[in-house]
């Protein structure tokens, strides 16, 4: 059975100079202790998220810390899920963006829904919303879909999320869902819809218009052609 260990250790300065190591787990399991983390910055206030696999029960634990100070000190760790969400580390996946004291987590459950949890408070409590879930009849059997890849950008009150579902017999959708209270509620639109397969790999927003950069792959004549995108709107057109 694994063991979790979380140790809370005073900053101290490295070298000398005014930067500082905190570490902020120490993770003892069988299997891949760490296999996500992010950190993100609000102000003054610090924010780091990781993800612990278990081996116990395969329990996946979302956890949080929060400095308010730029990182000289640092709360206890919250746990925020363990409820089978799994975030592998790769690089066309965001979990994390703040903006002040709103922080801004995504996370999926057993390949079915995204989900954001949402802060107003810096991080001491946290709500669930719902931003998409897998039809019924794509969530199990030989046509089950996932979702490969998601991006957030948040924003004063905006939070923007893209995201790609992907078909298991093939095809892949890529959307864009925008909030403009604080992560309450979303309105999404399909942006990419792509039989031969698509690699959503960024998203910016700023003033209201966001920017999504996508890679599509097809083969013709023998060749393998790949093909970069940038897919641009202004609100939800």
């Amino acid at each position: 059975m694994g063991h979790l260990l979380l140790s809370i250790l005073l900053a101290v300065p490295y070298l000398g100079s005014s930067h500082y190591w905190t570490q902020l787990s120490d993770t003892a399991v069988t299997k891949t202790p760490i296999i996500k983390s992010e950190v993100a910055q609000g102000g003054n206030n610090l924010y780091a998220v990781w993800m612990e696999e278990h081996d116990a029960d395969e329990m996946r634990a979302i956890r949080f810390r929060r400095s308010g100070d730029n990182g000289l000190t640092w709360d206890d760790a919250v746990l925020i899920d363990r409820q089978g969400q799994y975030v592998p580390y790769r690089r066309n996946r965001q979990m994390m963006k703040a903006d002040g004291n709103n922080v801004y987590l995504l996370s999926k459950t057993l390949e079915t829904s995204l989900y954001l949890f949402r802060s107003a408070d810096g991080g001491q409590s946290f709500q669930r919303v719902v931003i998409d879930s897998l039809p019924e009849n794509q969530r199990s059997g030989s046509d089950y879909a996932k979702y490969t890849a998601y991006f957030i950008e948040a924003e004063g009150q905006d939070v923007v999320v893209a995201y790609q579902r992907e078909r298991n017999i093939g095809g892949t959708k890529i959307f864009v869902a925008i909030s403009h209270d604080a992560g309450v509620t979303f309105q999404d639109t399909l942006i990419n819809k792509d039989q031969d397969g698509s690699i959503l790999y960024g998203l910016t927003y700023n003033n209201g218009r966001w920017s999504v950069l996508h890679h599509h792959s097809s083969s013709y004549g023998g060749l393998t052609w790949g093909i970069v995108y940038v897919t641009s709107g202004h609100e939800l057109e």
